[in-house]
């Protein structure tokens, strides 16, 4: 399946999606980095851009979309903006440097606003929702045609959200967005500055825990009435993650959470995160 790298499973991180703007002009003619299969006029009253061409790089064969052609009045909206997803093959700093040079002459002229960090696993993509611990405090569960969840770990303005969804039927991916708040605070602004990415500590915004439900039920039976153990087991596990499980209990059952470990998943993540292919 296309986006999917079989070497990189369990082995290595990588950027899926970057959004850059460009502060140069561009000039989208006689380019030999930048196949341009289709263009549109996109100017209307809201619109930002008056053009939007995209294509593939001829380097990967990955899709690239550029919106250019400035038509909102406000300063702090870019001249262009460009977007590139790995879909042939994973990302890469030399890539991007490319393509951005051909447009507007100059290597410095992207800015990064928005990537995705991105990790393919062989686990079960419900215990992943399940076990992820999070400072982020938006969570939410979509389900596709084909009966697929998506979880997202903040929300869609946050600076940071995450994303854990069946990407094929043995492939579970796990999506760190990062938006332009994060990276600056971050330091990353460029490019080629994305390779710090394999020295962030994450564990406040992403750290799984294992959960003991023998454990649970022992702390439960102990402590809560027969007649709300059924809607325990029933609803509120099925329900809630474990972070949102272990709040409740905390507060409305003072059940202390003895329950729940450090999964082996964050040491994979981490290793993953190490080797971030950029």
């Amino acid at each position: 399946m296309q986006g999917v790298f079989e070497s990189l499973v369990g082995n290595r991180a990588f950027i899926d999606r970057i959004d850059l703007s460009l502060k140069k002009r561009v000039s989208p003619k006689n380019l030999a980095y930048f196949r341009i299969t289709g263009r549109k006029a996109c100017l209307g009253p809201k619109s930002r851009y008056s053009q939007h061409a995209w294509g593939h790089s001829s380097l990967s064969g990955n899709p690239i979309h550029l919106w250019y052609g400035k038509a909102s009045p406000f300063p702090n909206v870019p001249l262009a903006r460009l977007t590139m997803h790995s879909e042939c093959t994973p990302l890469t700093a030399a890539e991007i440097l490319l393509v951005v040079t051909e447009l507007t002459g100059d290597v410095r002229a992207a800015r990064v606003t928005c990537l995705e960090l991105t990790f393919d696993l062989r686990h079960q993509q419900a215990a992943l929702a399940k076990q992820i611990f999070s400072i982020a405090q938006k969570r939410k569960e979509l389900t596709d045609a084909r009966g697929w969840h998506t979880n997202y770990v903040g929300g869609p303005d946050s600076e940071r959200q995450i994303r854990i969804y069946q990407k094929t039927t043995e492939v579970v991916r796990l999506g760190v967005v990062l938006r332009l708040g994060s990276l600056k605070r971050l330091g990353i602004t460029s490019p080629e500055q994305i390779l710090l990415l394999r020295l962030v500590d994450f564990h406040r915004f992403m750290f799984f825990r294992d959960f003991d439900a023998v454990k649970f039920q022992r702390e439960v039976n102990r402590r809560v009435a027969p007649l709300w153990r059924r809607r325990i087991w029933h609803e509120d596990l099925v329900r809630l993650s474990a972070q949102e499980q272990t709040k409740e209990f905390e507060d409305g059952y003072d059940i202390p959470n003895t329950f729940t470990a450090p999964s082996a998943v964050n040491s994979e993540i981490k290793k993953m995160q190490g080797r971030l292919i950029w």
